[in-house]
């Protein structure tokens, strides 16, 4: 193993996978380009991982396994050959934008005494929600000095510190599957993590690290006061200001949904919290979205005012994919909802113009667009959406029915609208004013239709749920009216709901 870095510094990809038939081939495939070798430790498959692996990598090494994270990477460790360690996770893919900038980076710049951070990002689960993302410590020197430490959660931040090696950021993206989203995913590696992450503490002592290993397996399967338990327990072995005690505080805030009482306690949280991470972009976030539960507009709209101009990051925390964006969009419904619709917009085409705009920011600058009655400025946006948009050209469509809609010109709009819908446009856009539309003009099976759709499309929101108790009033007050007039009410009888939102 090399100590120093080579004038050709080669790149090996090193993985340690278990019963990953179906996700491994595209794992390799994502770094083809890049790699001088790739050494694949397999910890006891028994599907057909041992032979793709055989087939695509450079070498296989086998290893029991000793319910050791760290165990498995270090034996793989020792079968690498390569000047610089590109660590992959199977079923994660090295971004195809990034393959190219990373080997140029590594050839030109990669520093022997520094090991760099990579975003591991997760794809959001629908058209309705952000995906997340998360820094870790992959791409590193090989050294003899580099060890990893853990069963799970395992890291070499302790040999590095050891070995005087620096840490920095590397612009390089690793995307993990959609399948993560899978509830069975998702119960596997929770209950994985609750028997390694006890068995290192037996081992090495309680730690703020193996506490909040537990305290998201808890909140994954579901058990909310034992998550809230373990997150309360790391707070008080934390490090100040570190990075896990800042993970048991979002923990926590995640734990006491639903509860009694809960707005009033995570409040609490959020102000503690707070002060130990006065600028979190995150915390903040969530105290404006309390401060507006309690009736505190003015509170809320200084939260994501400063969320969005001076928040803070934690790259090592598991976080959205453009927060600024997130909070940006936060601080424009506050003012909405503050009546300073300008100051709103002001803000949204700020945003926007900054680089590498989110979609989310685009669309919540269409949906005031819309509102606005700027018909040619929402389609304008809609343009400017990544090309691979789905259904784009009937998303334009909808954008004009929307505005037209936004008139009350009901009649026209539903041409747009159920032009879209038919072409099978989903966007919420869609089918939220498809669904007034249809409601203004009496037409309830239209309008449940573009609700159901909503509903499937998921998550459920409490704007869809208004909807609904619309769309059922509409239907009551026709019922009533024809049987007090024996005649089917006039679009006027059926709009007033849908006015109203």
């Amino acid at each position: 193993m090399s100590e120093i870095s080579s004038p050709n510094p080669r790149i090996t990809v090193a993985m340690i996978v278990r019963d990953a038939e179906h996700d491994l081939v595209e794992s390799i495939r994502s770094v083809a380009g890049l790699t001088d070798e790739i050494v694949v430790c397999d910890t006891g498959s028994i599907d057909g991982t041992v032979q793709i692996a055989e087939q695509l990598a450079t070498r296989v090494v086998h290893h029991i396994w000793e319910d050791d994270f760290a165990a498995a990477r270090n034996e793989c460790l020792e079968h690498c050959t390569g000047d610089w360690i590109l660590w992959l996770d199977v079923g994660e893919s090295l971004a195809e934008e990034s393959a190219l900038p990373l080997r140029e980076f590594v050839n030109l710049h990669a520093s022997p005494n520094t090991a760099y951070m990579l975003a591991i990002k997760l794809p959001p689960q629908n058209v309705n929600t952000a995906g997340e993302q998360v820094g870790r410590l992959r791409l590193i020197p090989n050294h003899t000095a580099i060890r990893f430490q853990g069963r799970v959660r395992e890291t070499v931040d302790t040999s590095l510190a050891a070995a005087g090696m620096e840490i920095e950021d590397l612009a390089c993206d690793v995307w993990r599957r959609p399948a993560e989203h899978s509830q069975q995913v998702r119960v596997r590696k929770a209950k994985r993590n609750l028997q390694l992450a006890q068995s290192e503490m037996d081992d090495n002592g309680v730690s703020a690290r193996m506490l909040t290993c537990l305290a998201d397996a808890y909140a994954m399967l579901g058990e909310k006061t034992k998550s809230a338990e373990y997150c309360r327990m790391a707070l008080a072995h934390a490090e100040p200001h570190s990075t896990e005690m800042l993970e048991a505080y979002f923990g926590l805030l995640t734990a006491l949904d639903g509860s009694a009482g809960a707005v009033s306690a995570q409040t609490a949280v959020c102000l503690e919290a707070l002060e130990a991470f006065p600028l979190d972009v995150q915390l903040l976030c969530a105290m404006g979205g309390y401060m507006q539960q309690h009736g505190r507009p003015d509170l809320a709209v200084r939260s994501y005012e400063v969320a969005y101009r001076n928040g803070q990051i934690d790259p090592e925390a598991w976080h959205l994919q453009n927060i600024v964006d997130f909070a940006a969009t936060c601080f424009a419904a506050s003012l909405q909802m503050s009546d300073r619709t300008d100051e709103a917009l002001a803000i949204l085409e700020e945003a926007v113009m900054g680089s590498n705009p989110s979609p989310q920011i685009r669309r919540h600058l269409i949906d005031l667009y819309i509102k606005m009655l700027r018909q040619e400025d929402a389609v304008r946006q809609v343009d400017q959406l990544p090309p691979d948009t789905p259904d784009r050209e009937a998303l334009r469509s909808a954008v004009r029915g929307a505005s037209l809609a936004a008139k009350k010109n009901w009649i026209a709009a539903r041409s747009y609208l159920e032009a879209a819908f038919d072409a099978g446009c989903r966007d919420p856009l869609c089918l939220r004013w498809s669904a007034v539309t249809a409601i203004a003009l009496g037409n309830f099976g239209r309008a449940a239709s573009a609700l159901e759709e909503w509903r499937f499309a998921g998550p459920v929101t409490e704007e869809i749920e208004q909807f609904e108790q619309v769309l059922s009033q509409a239907m009551s007050n026709r019922r009533v009216d024809g049987a007090e007039q024996g005649q089917t009410p006039t679009p006027t009888h059926a709009t007033v709901g849908a006015e109203s939102l």
